[in-house]
């Protein structure tokens, strides 16, 4: 980590000076510094950055852009507050059915797309190539979960089934569409 500091230390000085010429003000209170690193020894290193004579803070899991970040890249805290928040949300749904009354399926696989499932894809092209299975797993039972209330089917029922009856993708499979599409427009000339 020593290597990395002290390389960044003169980049720290070019951002500040290229901010200043560009009449832009770079905030030393609101910046912070992370090590991204494969070795749990070092997740708790404190960084000795400046800008200012303003020692920047190390955050272990810093957010960007609502994207949660951790040292080693494995996005384990993004998913976790992803599925928390989406839990939540799944009550919600499930309020919306009734035996007595209730909205259709029609309905509720639209709420399910507009208020869960964005919730679900968020980010889902910079993490989703590198989570492990078991993230994968964790996302995927939010989805079947939400399928079985939009469908009324029981625990017991497959999973090819709610898919099919949704006609909604597995969350791997609908990952990588989205990158594929995400690739084909980045390679397309005209895009910007």
């Amino acid at each position: 980590y020593l290597t990395a500091q002290n390389n960044i230390r003169k980049y720290l000085q070019d951002i500040k000076d290229w901010t200043l010429k560009n009449d832009l003000t770079l905030n030393a209170e609101k910046t912070t510094t992370t090590l991204f690193t494969p070795d749990p020894a070092e997740y708790s290193t404190q960084l000795t950055l400046t800008i200012d004579n303003t020692l920047l803070p190390t955050v272990t899991h810093p957010k960007i852009l609502g994207l949660t970040l951790d040292p080693k890249l494995t996005y384990n805290k993004h998913i976790s507050i992803t599925t928390d928040k989406t839990k939540t949300k799944l009550k919600l749904l499930k309020a919306l059915t009734s035996t007595t009354w209730g909205k259709s399926k029609e309905t509720l696989t639209t709420t399910y797309k507009a208020l869960i499932r964005p919730h679900l894809e968020y980010a889902n092209t910079i993490y989703s190539p590198i989570i492990s299975p078991t993230q994968y797993n964790k996302l995927q039972v939010i989805d079947n979960t939400a399928k079985r209330i939009i469908t009324g089917c029981t625990k017991d029922t497959p999973t090819q089934h709610l898919h099919d009856e949704t006609s909604m993708l597995p969350i791997q499979q609908h990952y990588k569409l989205h990158a594929s599409i995400l690739r084909q427009k980045a390679a397309h000339t005209q895009h910007p």
